[in-house]
């Protein structure tokens, strides 16, 4: 994602590295930028980007985007009957947003418009499929019309839908406590491809997935297979699965689960009680919405680099920022600048020793040399 750094931000991090280096127990550090103290609520449950890479933020009390550096507010011009807002889907450049009250934001830019028909309970998910778009809500699929919402289809009673995706041009992939059903919004043809219970399920245009509560599938025209079996206490009913090049991301509590074609990797976001309710991919790199702690950031590529470099350079603490991967060593702190596609770049811009005088840097930095 293309966005102005913070270098104020940046600044806190590597103070924050030349107080806790002591401490530091070979660990990678998600990035926290400072911003989090001016969010609307801390517990945020939606992440996509515009069109013009800014980053959406909803929480529970109203929705923000994010630069890199500031938060703007996001205006409804006719607020909801509760600002909740539950799920953030960009669509042919526009802005659709969903709240728990049911209710639809549609625009561009900082300003939003109320559609003037209302959906029957939280808004799930928003999905373009052939020439019309369908919003679903726990227990409806409606289609989106001029000025109404169209009643498509209605689970039976006792059963909810988890997730929405549009595999096809033609259908609509429908996840819930009954299973997992592609169904054809105009036809009404359904197709059951599980009844095993799943509670997400996303694509990318290419590949989709499906998360149950026991496994991830990979999903094709009429069938599913499996490719990783969830562990005890690494399911999360709240995540939807989130594809990102050839890998696969979702969240578990307080655990980040990759699967990708090199092989699964598992990074622990926070303490135990700590929770991931949504994630953003871009360009390689990853937004982290918390319940409770705001959003962070995590690049995959910076955690392989220190992987690999921990014991041959002595590394002992890294943080990726979106603009520099910022390494503590026993004796200095070095910066990578990252590429746009989030991969660290070599030669190190700017080293640190530990054992010179660090104000003058200090200084360049929070005037935004670096």
């Amino acid at each position: 994602m293309n966005m102005k750094h913070s270098y104020r931000s940046l600044l806190f991090t590597v103070l924050g590295f030349l107080v806790f280096i002591p401490v530091f127990a070979q660990q990678y550090s998600f990035y926290y930028p400072e911003t989090n103290k001016q969010l609307p609520q801390q517990f945020v449950y939606s992440l996509t980007a515009d069109s013009l890479g800014y980053l959406w933020i909803a929480t529970g009390e109203g929705i923000v985007k994010y630069d890199g550096n500031r938060l703007f507010p996001i205006q409804v011009n006719k607020k909801p009957s509760r600002n909740f807002c539950t799920t953030l889907n960009r669509i042919d450049n526009k802005m659709y947003v969903g709240f728990y009250d049911g209710s639809l934001a549609i625009g561009f830019g900082d300003n939003l418009t109320l559609f003037p028909a209302s959906a029957n309970g939280k808004i799930v998910a928003v999905s373009r499929c052939g020439d019309n778009l369908y919003v679903c809500t726990q227990s409806e699929v409606y289609r989106l019309e001029k000025s109404t919402l169209v009643l498509v289809k209605k689970i039976p009673q006792g059963e909810v839908i988890c997730g929405m995706s549009t595999p096809d041009s033609k259908n609509l992939l429908l996840a819930g406590s009954f299973g997992l059903h592609k169904f054809n919004p105009l036809t009404k043809k359904q197709v059951s491809l599980s009844n095993e219970p799943f509670f997400g399920v996303s694509t990318n245009g290419i590949t989709t997935v499906g998360v149950s509560m026991n496994a991830v599938y990979v999903v094709y025209a009429n069938t599913i297979r499996q490719i990783y079996q969830l562990e005890s206490g690494q399911f999360n009913p709240e995540n939807v699965p989130v594809i990102s090049g050839k890998n696969i991301y979702l969240a578990c509590d307080n655990k980040l689960i990759e699967l990708g074609p090199k092989g699964n990797r598992i990074f622990s976001v926070g303490e135990e009680g700590f929770s991931v309710k949504a994630i953003h991919a871009e360009n390689g790199q990853l937004w982290l919405g918390t319940y409770g702690n705001g959003i962070c950031y995590f690049n995959p590529s910076c955690y392989s680099y220190y992987e690999n470099s921990k014991q041959a350079l002595g590394t002992i603490g890294l943080v990726a920022t979106e603009k520099y991967l910022i390494e503590a060593r026993t004796s200095s702190v070095i910066l990578y600048p990252i590429s746009v596609n989030g991969t660290p770049q070599f030669p190190a811009q700017k080293t640190i020793s530990l054992t010179e005088p660090i104000k003058a840097f200090l200084s360049e930095l929070n005037k935004g040399k670096y």
